[in-house]
C-alpha cells in the first residue's frame, strides 16, 4: 500500500450525481423513465452548430488540441468584449480551481470560502497543502462579505467566492463582492466563480469581470458545462489580467481542454439570443417551481441558479425516497439541491414528490 499523505486520506471523494443509466439498473426502470435533476446540467442539448462542429472536428483528434486556445480565446474575447490576453482556458472551471490552488495555496497558506459551497473549494486547497478556513452563510443561506473579509488571515493566499452560491443559489450584489474585493490584501487571490452568470435576473447583480481586468489579485471563472450545454466535453475559462494569468498557468498541465470541446464551444457563441432564450426559460420555471413549494409549505431558498435549495419533507430520507421513484437529487442532509429542468421535468418531480408526504 502506498503511502498516501494524512490531508489526502481524510478526504471524501467527490460523490457526481449517480448515471440515469445505473439508477434505471438498480430499480428497474427504462432509462427515459429516470429524470436527473442533480448535477445542474442543462436540461437541453447542445445547439445543433456545436454538435456539428463537435463531428467536423473528430477527424482530428488523432492530434494534439491547440495549447494555447487561440480559436477560442479570440471567439469568447469577442463574446465578452475583452483582449483573449485576459483568457485563460482549462478542462472545467473545476480544474481552474485546483490550478490556482496549486499555484497560490500550500504548505504553511490558508484558503478562506463560504460553507456550505462548493465542495472543490475543500478539496483544491487541501490537496495543495493549504489550510481551511470555512465561513458560515448567513442564516439566510447568504454569504456573509464582513464574515469572509474578516476571516482572512496574515497567511491566507487564496479566497474563493462562489456568486450565485452552490448550493443556496443566493448571490451577492455587485457592491457587495466590491466590498470583498476592496478590502483583502493584494497578495490574496480571489476567485468569483461565476459559473451560474448566465442564469442571474437579479437587477442589483453584477459580474466581478471588470474588478478582474483592475486588479491582479482577481479572477473570474465561467463554465461551458451549464447554460450552453457541454457538461460533458469540459471547456471552463478564467478573466484576469494577462501578467497575473501567465503566471498561474505555470501550474496548468498541458493539452486540458479537447479540441472537440474548444470546437463545439467556439459554435455556441454564434447566437447570443438563443443562451438568453434558455436564460428566460430557465427562469420562468424556477419561479413556477418556488411557487409550487409556497402552496406546499416547503422551506426553500430563493434562487438566482438553475436549482432550488429545499428541505426534504422527510427529511434525511427524501433524497433515496425521491430516487426509488426514478427521480435522481442532491442529497444535503436534511435538505435536497434540485436542478430546473424541463417543465415536463418539474411536474415529475412535483407528482413524485407529493407522494412523498
Amino acid at each position: 500500500m502506498p503511502a498516501i499523505r494524512p490531508e489526502v486520506s481524510r478526504l471524501s471523494p467527490y460523490e457526481a450525481g449517480r448515471p440515469i443509466e445505473e439508477v434505471a439498473r438498480e430499480f428497474g426502470f427504462s432509462p427515459n423513465e429516470v429524470i436527473k435533476l442533480a448535477s445542474n446540467e442543462s436540461p437541453e442539448p447542445p445547439f445543433p452548430e456545436a454538435i456539428a462542429a463537435i463531428a467536423e472536428a473528430a477527424s482530428s483528434v488523432n492530434r494534439y488540441p491547440d495549447n494555447g486556445w487561440d480559436a477560442l480565446a479570440d471567439a469568447v474575447g469577442n463574446w465578452l468584449s475583452i483582449d483573449p490576453s485576459n483568457l485563460m482556458f482549462a478542462g472545467g472551471s473545476s480544474e481552474l480551481l485546483r490550478v490556482f490552488s496549486l499555484a497560490v495555496a500550500g504548505s504553511g497558506t490558508s484558503t478562506v470560502y463560504p460553507w456550505p459551497s462548493f465542495i472543490i473549494y475543500r478539496l483544491a486547497p487541501t490537496l495543495a497543502g493549504s489550510s481551511l478556513v470555512e465561513v458560515p452563510l448567513t442564516s439566510r443561506m447568504r454569504l456573509d462579505p464582513e464574515a469572509l473579509v474578516a476571516a482572512v488571515r496574515t497567511d491566507t493566499t487564496l479566497l474563493f467566492l462562489c456568486n450565485p452560491n452552490n448550493p443556496t443559489g443566493t448571490y451577492l450584489s455587485g457592491e457587495a463582492v466590491d466590498q470583498v474585493i476592496e478590502n483583502v490584501p493584494e497578495n490574496v487571490l480571489v476567485v468569483v466563480d461565476e459559473a451560474y452568470f448566465e442564469y442571474v435576473t437579479a437587477p442589483d447583480y453584477r459580474t466581478a469581470i471588470l474588478n478582474a481586468l483592475a486588479r491582479p489579485n482577481v479572477v473570474v471563472t465561467r463554465t461551458f458545462s451549464k447554460i450552453f450545454g457541454l457538461a460533458a466535453l469540459r471547456v471552463g475559462y478564467a478573466v484576469g489580467q494577462s501578467s497575473t494569468l501567465r503566471e498561474l498557468r505555470r501550474a496548468q498541465a498541458p493539452f486540458t481542454v479537447g479540441s472537440l470541446g474548444q470546437a463545439a464551444a467556439i459554435a455556441s457563441l454564434q447566437h447570443p439570443e438563443r443562451i438568453w432564450a434558455r436564460q428566460r426559460t430557465n427562469e420562468v420555471e424556477r419561479t413556477r417551481l418556488a411557487k409550487e413549494l409556497l402552496v406546499r409549505e416547503i422551506k426553500f431558498v430563493p434562487s438566482q441558479a438553475n436549482f432550488i435549495f429545499m428541505r426534504g419533507p422527510l427529511g434525511p430520507e427524501t433524497g433515496q425516497a425521491l430516487l426509488r421513484q426514478g427521480v435522481i437529487v442532491r442529497e444535503f442532509k436534511d435538505w435536497i439541491r434540485v436542478t430546473i429542468g424541463t417543465a415536463d421535468e418539474n411536474d415529475r418531480f412535483l407528482r413524485v414528490l407529493d407522494g412523498l408526504s
